[in-house]
């Protein structure tokens, strides 16, 4: 790559631009790191610690890959295939988070029909202490 005299293609880059990319790209990570944490907690409750380690592991090989092969691409490839990737990602998050809020909601209903269950045995053992 050399530096070049065209005219950007779409906009002008500035230093307020790249502060609030960089801003935005920070503030997402942190709450990408959150939610994943939270996730790996729900579908794996006995193994939290390795679901996070593992998904950390392949979010470092993914970002090898592209340090590895960033000097082979354009500007273009990037402004292409990182929203795509983002669109993939993000339909797999909302599927994976229905996922879990219908198991979420079957446990509870589970819990509350246990409940009501225990509640009615103990009616009814008080019931027969009486006869």
């Amino acid at each position: 790559m050399a530096p070049t005299s065209e005219k950007p293609l779409l906009f002008q880059p500035t230093r307020l631009l790249v502060f609030v990319i960089a801003l935005i790209g920070g503030m997402s990570d942190c709450c990408l790191c959150s939610v994943r944490s939270v996730i790996c907690a729900i579908n794996m409750p006995n193994r939290r610690d390795q679901a996070f380690s593992v998904s950390k592991f392949y979010q470092s090989i993914g970002t090898c890959v592209v340090f590895f092969i960033s000097p082979f691409l354009n500007i273009y490839y990037y402004t292409i295939g990182i929203p795509i990737l983002c669109v993939i990602a993000s339909f797999c998050f909302f599927f994976e988070t229905r996922r879990i809020k219908r198991m979420e909601k079957t446990m509870t209903n589970m819990e509350l029909d246990q409940a009501e269950q225990r509640k009615k045995s103990s009616k009814y053992e008080t019931l027969d202490e009486e006869f």
